[in-house]
């Protein structure tokens, strides 16, 4: 049951990373002074998605304390929710490209970030006693 709470949770939780930052957003800008076209997510959107799938992997690893199910649920439920909001509209074909380069983002990230909060927690736990 533990096992189904993690991935269900992690996954849910990275899936709402993407989708309360950029997940609703579709339009574009348009710079008035060069024409250039950009978007559809502006800097802060994406700086606060990453942020919010941070503190869910680190969060959620202290919670269930599996790095590996953590890693591999966030990366799953952030890529899922990329992948509905993205892959239907897309006409050019990129989105698979792009769906690998989050898996792969988002993967490395969330494995790197869970083990090492793994690390930590269990370094503090020799040194401290368990909480």
């Amino acid at each position: 049951m533990r096992e189904a709470t993690t991935w269900i949770v992690t996954a849910a939780l990275s899936a709402a990373a993407w989708l309360a930052w950029c997940g609703w957003d579709d339009e574009y800008q348009v710079d008035a002074r060069t024409g250039e076209t950009s978007g559809p997510f502006e800097a802060w959107q994406i700086v606060g998605s990453g942020v919010t799938l941070v503190v869910v992997v680190v969060l959620a690893t202290l919670a269930f304390r599996n790095a590996g199910q953590v890693a591999l649920a966030a990366t799953a439920g952030y890529a899922i929710a990329w992948a509905t909001t993205e892959m239907p509209d897309d006409e050019s074909g990129l989105s698979g490209v792009g769906l690998v380069m989050i898996v792969i983002g988002v993967g490395a990230a969330s494995f790197a970030l869970a083990f090492g909060t793994r690390a930590v927690r269990a370094r503090l736990d020799r040194r401290h006693g368990p909480s």
